[in-house]
């Protein structure tokens, strides 16, 4: 008897513990979540905040159960999103593939469009671009099966970039991106969350980059205009408008505005120091309008800055930009040596970067060549620019095709999706009048029965 007492006391106790132990995880994971979504709240992309992201994320992630889906998606995209803003590529589709199949495991659809929206660009930046097109046709595909997406506006994002940069269907991405910002405006004026009106403010960004990209320099700072009171303290968001500012006010040609967003755009880089792209493409905007103005000694001071950072940011790219700059600006002030020196040294860029730098370097190789009396290597050089320039022109072509049959297909796929739409409202009418039209009957035949019953009550 005593050891039955013993045991059952035994067994009371450990469930006690476990309980208790359990109800701890518990208070421990609600913590790591309220500490994360307090930085997603107040996020301004300082590096302390990107790394409590990771940081916090995989604490969590150690504390969570195995199968509790909802929290162990939470923690991989938190720790996904640290290492995006970190530019870790691989690290960070790694955990953006966790959180997604989280979110499947634990049947959460909504929530899986998020790490899926990420990928997309992700595996574009990893040169995986046949895994960022199947991305894009899985969170389709999640929209055409789903009525009650809350979060339509970071989805029709996403797909705004998607066309933007991998496709260049510009039409195309300035649709999403309009349709992403009209979801977005309300929430971003009457809620007090920094974050819904940073949100807000990128969305506006991109429809103006894609003003920039059609030569619709007014358009892009009607946008800018827009976006700019809506930036609050996020140094990635303002830098961003600052810089297309910058490049819309080059457009026009007009130094004193372009002149004010530089100066903004270095105070919020000073307040804020970090591998900023626009600290050398700033100028070289800079430059190059000072050079259409004819104020070369200028145009060498924002060169030599350009230089400067890019040589410390260390990206082939950004470096390969500068000596293009560096090339211009000498063949503008007629220095044929040092501009065909500068030239060659952007061909191995011109060569992996896509067709438009190309056909950039071998234009301006064309002209220092004629410009140095070097007829046969002009010659060359511009047999080789007439082959680039048909090629590039050729691929705007197709893409413009291509685009026109996108947005065919895409009303095509609208109108089957309002088919389908149509169809399910109407079955479900029909089963609505199928269940009335029982119902009725039911009552028909118990109002026949109780009739019946009073009949032969009666009759007695």
């Amino acid at each position: 008897m005593k050891n039955i007492i013993s045991l059952f006391v035994s067994v009371v106790l450990l469930h006690f513990v476990a309980h208790s132990q359990s109800k701890e995880i518990k208070n421990l994971i609600s913590e790591k979540r309220n500490k994360i979504q307090q930085q997603q709240i107040a996020f301004s992309g300082k590096p302390e905040m990107i790394e409590i992201l990771i940081k916090t994320g995989k604490e969590g992630l150690e504390l969570t159960p195995v199968n509790d889906y909802e929290n162990k998606f939470f923690f991989y995209q938190s720790i996904g999103t640290g290492y995006y803003y970190k530019q870790n590529f691989d690290s960070t589709s790694y955990f953006f593939e966790q959180a997604y199949e989280s979110a499947l495991k634990g049947n959460l659809y909504e929530l899986s469009t998020k790490p899926l929206g990420y990928l997309i660009s992700v595996y574009h930046y990893m040169g995986l671009q046949s895994k960022a097109d199947s991305s894009v046709k899985q969170l389709k595909a999640i929209i055409a099966k789903t009525d009650t997406l809350k979060n339509l506006q970071d989805i029709y994002y996403n797909l705004g970039l998607y066309n933007l940069q991998q496709k260049s269907y510009y039409s195309i991405a300035l649709d999403y991106f309009i349709k992403s910002a009209d979801l977005r405006k309300t929430n971003a004026d009457t809620s007090s969350l920094p974050k819904v009106k940073i949100d807000y403010a990128a969305n506006l960004s991109m429809i103006a980059e894609v003003y920039i990209k059609l030569k619709e320099a007014n358009k892009s700072i009607e946008y800018l205009s827009k976006a700019e009171p809506y930036t609050g303290n996020s140094a990635i968001i303002k830098i961003s408008i600052f810089g297309k500012f910058i490049r819309s006010y080059v457009m026009l040609n007009d130094s004193t505005y372009s002149k004010k967003y530089y100066d903004l755009l270095h105070e919020a880089i000073a307040a804020s120091p970090g591998n900023w792209s626009e600290a050398v493409s700033s100028n070289i905007e800079m430059s190059d309008l000072a050079l259409k103005q004819n104020k070369t000694s200028l145009a060498k001071i924002y060169l030599d800055k350009a230089l400067i950072q890019a040589e410390k940011d260390n990206k082939e790219l950004l470096i390969s930009s500068v000596q293009l700059a560096f090339g211009n600006y000498y063949l503008a002030v007629g220095d044929f040596i040092n501009a065909k020196k500068y030239f060659k040294m952007v061909l191995p860029a011109s060569e992996k970067y896509g067709l438009e730098q190309k056909v950039s370097y071998l234009k301006s190789i064309t002209e220092v060549s004629l410009y140095s009396n070097d007829y046969s290597e002009a010659r060359q050089n511009f047999q080789k620019f007439t082959q680039a320039i048909d090629s590039l022109n050729s691929q705007k072509i197709s893409l413009n095709i291509a685009e026109m049959e996108a947005i065919y297909q895409n009303k095509e796929k609208q109108k089957e999706i309002q088919i389908q739409k149509s169809e399910i409202s109407y079955t479900r009418k029909q089963r609505y009048w199928l269940i009335l039209g029982l119902l009725l009957s039911g009552l028909s035949i118990l109002l026949f029965l109780l009739l019946y019953i009073n009949q032969k009550l009666s009759s007695y």
